[in-house]
C-alpha cells in the first residue's frame, strides 16, 4: 500500500530513536535531585520560644532518638525532619551517630509502643524553616546555606570537624 524507500525509513527510525534517547536523558537529569553543592554544615534551628533554653547536642540526640519527648521546661517538642536523603544521612550519621536503619528501628519501636507520634517530615529546607518558625516548641535541621534571617539557629554542626558550633 505504502511505498517507502528503506533508506528513508531507517533514517526516520534513527531520528526517532535519537529523540527518545534525548528525552530519556533530560528526564533523568531533571528528575534527579542535584547534589548539595555548598557546605555540608547543618544548622539546628529552633522556634523563638525555645531560645532561652540550654539545649546542646546531647539534648538534640535525646529528642531525635526518642529518649526524651520534653525539653528542660517540661514542654513537649515538635520535631521536624527532612525527607531529603543527603541531609538526613549527614544528620543521622554525624549528629546522632547512627545509621538510617538504626534510626528507623528505634522509631518503629517507639511508634509501636504508642508513646510517641511520628515526626513531621518535610521535603525542603524552606518548608522546615517555615514550620519551625510557625509552631511553638519546634526544632528542625537544614543545610547552613538555607538559613534565613528569621531562623533561630541553636548551633551549626560541621561534619568535617565532628563538633557543633554553638550560636546562642
Amino acid at each position: 500500500m505504502f511505498n517507502l524507500d528503506k533508506s528513508k525509513t531507517s533514517c526516520v527510525g534513527k531520528t526517532i530513536t535519537l529523540w527518545i534517547c534525548c528525552w530519556s536523558l533530560c528526564a533523568a537529569l531533571f528528575s534527579t535531585p542535584f547534589a548539595h553543592a555548598e557546605s555540608d554544615r547543618i544548622a539546628i534551628i529552633i522556634n523563638e520560644d525555645l531560645k532561652g533554653l540550654k539545649l546542646g547536642r546531647k539534648e538534640i540526640i535525646n529528642l531525635y532518638s526518642g529518649r526524651k519527648r520534653k525539653v528542660i521546661d517540661g514542654n513537649i517538642v515538635n520535631l521536624y525532619e527532612t525527607g531529603e536523603k543527603e541531609l538526613k544521612n549527614i544528620f543521622l550519621s554525624e549528629v546522632l551517630g547512627m545509621s538510617v536503619r538504626e534510626y528507623h528501628l528505634i522509631w518503629a519501636r517507639h511508634l509501636f509502643s504508642g508513646r510517641f507520634k511520628q515526626h513531621t517530615k518535610l521535603y525542603s529546607d524552606n518548608d522546615i524553616i517555615a514550620a519551625v518558625n510557625a509552631n511553638p516548641g519546634s526544632i528542625g535541621y537544614v543545610f547552613e546555606d538555607s538559613v534565613q534571617e528569621i531562623s533561630h539557629v541553636l548551633f551549626y554542626f560541621d561534619p568535617a570537624s565532628s563538633h557543633g558550633i554553638k550560636v546562642n
